[in-house]
């Protein structure tokens, strides 16, 4: 991950194919397949946990994982300046990200919620804008207010009869917050790489939810076994596997072709839903998510900006290489 960072996008070859032209097909497919089962596995561990409780059993199997590799392999510690920076992103990313998400899939459909969460590039786009000087083209506007247009279908659309859901606002939030995470972490990054940043940004957000793990822990001992399963694989494989394998594809590849391939992630959701949770999707929901994913698609083809340029691109390519980066 850090080197997607760093090369700003450039491409980088895979070392002489090894004769193997399967391997990055494959490690693009089973991460699109592991993000995307992130949003089912939430829901199926909120049938034995709080949105709360299931954020600190998944995040503390994933800051294990994360320990168990700096002691094989060693880690960067952070200079004392920024680690200040380092907690903040923990707390926002991974901490409030998570507990949001988890609050909007106690009543949002986990297909539904992948295409609200996959807004996130949007609102980086905005950021941009706002703080970092960028300005948006006509395109860029045009994106904005499609996939705005998707996310108020997506707010009527989640059940079947037409109502509002006012959870998938909070979804929008988590989007928004996601936002921000990435942003914020684009000079730890550079600095200290994708997997130290990771690892220290979950310790962190880790860490403020250690005061629920006891009553989690007993929690464990009378909820179903298929939550508490749940709870577990969402800290390893799409927390710890996900971004490991992720970051192994962008660098080799450039960037901006490798996150296309992340716009499957929502269809991908809503499959698996399907399959495993007998979630069907409702012909408004289903539009107002593509409607959504094709903002986002707009906003990301928009053409390039006059000030800041390898900032904000950049921070872009972070926001889809990150993207479920704790996705949800």
């Amino acid at each position: 991950m850090a080197k997607a960072s760093a090369n700003n996008g450039s491409p980088a070859h895979l070392p002489a194919a090894c004769g193997m032209p399967w391997i990055l097909p494959f490690a693009i497919g089973s991460t699109v397949i592991v993000f995307a089962s992130a949003f089912v596995g939430i829901r199926v561990g909120l049938r034995g946990y709080s949105p709360v409780h299931l954020a600190v059993l998944r995040f503390t199997t994933a800051s294990a994982l994360f320990a168990i590799r700096a002691l094989l392999v060693g880690i960067h510690i952070p200079e004392r300046r920024h680690r200040p920076l380092i907690f903040l992103t923990g707390l926002l990313g991974f901490t409030i990200y998570a507990l949001l998400v988890n609050f909007g899939e106690t009543r949002v459909r986990a297909g539904m919620a992948s295409f609200v969460v996959n807004m996130v590039p949007v609102f980086t786009v905005i950021l941009a804008v706002l703080f970092l000087g960028e300005r948006m083209r006509a395109l860029g506007w045009m994106g904005l207010a499609v996939s705005m247009s998707g996310a108020a279908l997506l707010a009527y659309g989640t059940t079947s009869r037409l109502a509002f859901e006012p959870y998938v606002l909070v979804l929008v939030f988590a989007a928004i917050v996601q936002a921000v995470y990435f942003a914020l972490q684009k000079p730890l990054l550079d600095r200290y790489g994708g997997v130290a940043v990771t690892s220290w940004t979950v310790w962190a957000g880790t860490l403020c939810l250690l005061p629920f793990l006891p009553s989690a822990v007993r929690l464990a001992f009378a909820t179903p076994a298929p939550a508490t399963f749940a709870a577990i694989y969402l800290g390893v494989l799409p927390t710890v596997v996900g971004y490991t394998a992720w970051g192994w594809v962008v660098s080799k590849m450039p960037v901006g072709r490798a996150t296309t391939f992340l716009y499957f992630v929502p269809v991908v959701a809503t499959i698996i839903g399907w399959l495993v949770l007998h979630e069907r999707p409702t012909f408004l929901g289903l539009l107002g998510g593509m409607i959504a994913i094709s903002g986002v698609a707009l906003v990301n083809l928009r053409a390039r900006p006059v000030r800041t340029q390898n900032v904000t691109s950049s921070i872009r390519s972070g926001s889809k290489l990150k993207q479920a980066d704790a996705v949800n």
